[in-house]
């Protein structure tokens, strides 16, 4: 039996002994410090912000209630919203969300008046009833939530540190225990080691029969055929270095996977901020419609663009994503470069009068004719460098596109485009690196104008995708004049389909109501927000408008009713929209029902596979709305010519 190893100083079991403590140890107190200090305060805060969203909408159902004239229904609701709100309890605990519930009114009268018990430790929202009728605050609704949940969360994390302490002191007398038994020979062959000396027969290395341990024997053999092994070394080194080279090949293709697992997983977490996002943005639209105050109304305003903004950025990362992925796709289709300039101006024009900006446009007219490309891309590529060009002009400045053909060779056109304005410039160091990503001109914490440094990135890979280069010329305090070459062809027939064409650009809302008021649609989408911001959206057309929660419900109410369209969120519980939509094309009648797919998945690869379950088009979160209703017009007043999935 192996004697125990002793803890000398300097000794390789002390040094083991002591990082293995150090960083069992320096884990536990980091894991402490966290959870008190962080991940506690960060879950309050995300239940605060919870609650803080569902106050408002509970104070809408209250301020609703109290213009109810009858005292004692007024009363009978109000006291029947309460038993809802206060029934309410956290699935994973079993504990009350809410420990009081206060209806006031603006004259101190409460109608509701439950505070929370004395030792309460939670925290109270609030939000203002707002009377419909009036527009004026009428009363004030104060939610108490409850703190026990915190207390629970914050007694469990210190018994689960103790436990985790238990067990980590468990497995390091296990793991002192083997490491005894490995380093008692190594020891034994060190005091050997310190005492032998070369030519002294009578020091020698104990013989092999006195070490125990298969590890001392492999050492002892090792130095034994050491020079040996030099010289097979030698000669299986050509080997090696090949094995290495394809061990480098496959380490490659596995930082490749990698990053496109990155990849996808930003693409997934753009779908979970477009569906937010989809609800900010149409409640937002939904509330400017209103008659509103001056300043509310402005207030909302610049929460829209500010909304929208967001929106913008994060659309460049999900391009961006799918670049890294390498699932950026080009789709050619018909478009006419006098609609991208015309819609770029519109978008451009509030801003270009604010900041008194003299804008011109040049395009010859020998080019006023169909092109085949991807219109909607080289939209996107002349909006990022005409926003980056007001962005960095003052007031007063100029901005320049000008559009030539350099070379057509039979219906095969090489376009030109150029983007000049009288800015700021870009210093001579900082073009060099400007079309990398994540990487700004100016890098500064003390820069004035914001940004990604993606959106050139962006727009140098699709120039490239589309068979041309980039290019930039600037000098500081003149301006800059980006300019890049794509290649295009005539395009034959007439246009159909696209973002571009004039049926989904400029929507008429007259011939809208008039092809839409009246139809029947079902809405299949399981966020209450997100449908009510949606059937709001389609009853200003006209239309009749059914919910359902998720996909079953969404079938039962097909085999059920008659429908004029359908439109399908993608992921749902119970039912998701595919599932949903294979399940209603096994019904024969139902072949020819126009199911549109209206989803956060923006990736090329789910409108595919839309398509592929039976789905006819594929709307994106958040709902451009004109975009919808040129989509609905098109499967809806059943014209075949319109009727192409783009």
């Amino acid at each position: 039996m192996n004697s125990p190893v002793h803890l000398l100083p300097n000794s390789l079991a002390t040094r083991i002994f002591l990082l293995f403590w150090g960083v069992a140890l320096g884990m536990i107190i980091v894991l402490f410090w966290y959870w008190q200090t962080t991940l506690v305060e960060q879950i309050r805060a995300q239940e605060q912000a919870k609650v803080e969203l569902l106050v408002p909408l509970f104070a809408n159902q209250a301020a609703k209630i109290l213009e109810i004239d009858h005292p004692e229904k007024r009363q009978f609701q109000l006291d029947l919203l309460a038993s809802r709100i206060l029934v309410a309890k956290e699935p994973n605990l079993d504990q009350r969300l809410f420990e009081g519930l206060v209806v006031e009114g603006t004259d101190g009268h409460k109608w509701i008046d439950q505070p929370p018990p004395e030792d309460f430790k939670g925290f109270h929202a609030e939000a203002l009833l707002i009377s419909e009728s009036l527009l004026t605050p009428i009363g004030l609704l104060r939610l108490d939530y409850s703190g026990v949940f915190f207390e629970r969360l914050q007694t469990e994390g210190r018994n689960t540190l103790l436990r985790t302490l238990g067990g980590i002191g468990l497995i390091l007398l296990l793991f002192w225990h083997l490491v005894s038994r490995q380093l008692h020979p190594l020891e034994k062959l060190t005091s050997a080691l310190r005492v032998w000396r070369p030519g002294q027969n009578d020091q020698r290395i104990p013989p092999l029969s006195a070490m125990a341990g298969e590890e001392i024997r492999y050492v002892y053999e090792a130095i034994g055929d050491l020079l040996t092994a030099l010289q097979q070394e030698r000669d299986r080194l050509e080997e090696r270095v090949t094995q290495r080279t394809h061990e480098l090949q496959q380490a490659k293709m596995a930082a490749e996977a990698a990053n496109q697992a990155k990849s996808e997983f930003l693409s997934n977490m753009s779908h979970e901020i477009r569906t937010p996002m989809n609800a900010i943005l149409g409640l937002l639209e939904l509330s400017l419609r209103q008659e509103l105050e001056p300043r509310l109304k402005d207030y909302l305003t610049k929460t829209h663009a500010s909304a929208r903004s967001l929106l913008h950025l994060l659309n460049d990362i999900l391009d961006f994503s799918k670049i890294e992925a390498g699932r950026l796709e080009l789709h050619p289709e018909p478009f006419h470069l006098r609609q991208i300039l015309d819609h770029i101006n519109d978008l451009f024009h509030e801003q270009m009068r604010e900041k008194r900006i003299a804008y011109r446009m040049e395009l010859p007219d020998t080019l006023d004719f169909p092109l085949l490309g991807d219109g909607m891309r080289l939209k996107q590529i002349l909006i990022n460098l005409l926003g980056n060009a007001l962005k960095f002009t003052d007031a007063g400045g100029e901005i320049t596109i000008r559009i030539a053909a350099s070379e057509t060779v039979g219906p095969r056109i090489h376009l030109n485009f150029s983007v000049q304005d009288s800015g700021i410039g870009i210093q001579p160091e900082q073009i060099s690196r400007l079309f990398s990503s994540f990487v700004q001109a100016d890098g500064s914490h003390t820069r004035r104008y914001g940004g990604t440094g993606l959106g050139l990135a962006i727009c140098k890979r699709i120039v490239a995708m589309m068979g041309g280069e980039i290019r930039v010329e600037s000098k500081p305090g003149v301006g800059s004049l980006f300019s890049f070459d794509i290649d295009c062809e005539r395009a034959t027939g007439s246009i159909h389909s696209g973002l571009l064409s004039p049926q989904s650009t400029t929507i008429d809302e007259a011939r809208t109501r008039q092809g839409l008021a009246g139809a029947r649609v079902l809405l299949v989408e399981d966020n209450r927000i997100n449908q009510l911001v949606a059937k709001e959206m389609l009853k200003t057309v006209g239309l009749v408008v059914d919910v359902a929660a998720n996909g079953r419900e969404g079938v039962e109410c097909v085999l059920r009713k008659h429908y004029d369209a359908v439109l399908m969120d993608v992921q749902m519980p119970e039912m998701d929209g595919y599932q949903a939509t294979m399940r209603i094309r096994e019904e024969a009648r139902f072949q020819s029902l126009p199911i549109i797919a209206m989803t956060a998945h923006a990736m090329d690869s789910d409108r595919k596979k839309c398509l592929e379950v039976g789905m006819n088009d594929h709307v994106i979160k958040p709902i451009d709305k004109k975009q919808l209703f040129a989509t609905l017009l098109r499967w809806i007043d059943g014209n075949p010519e319109s009727q192409v999935i783009h």
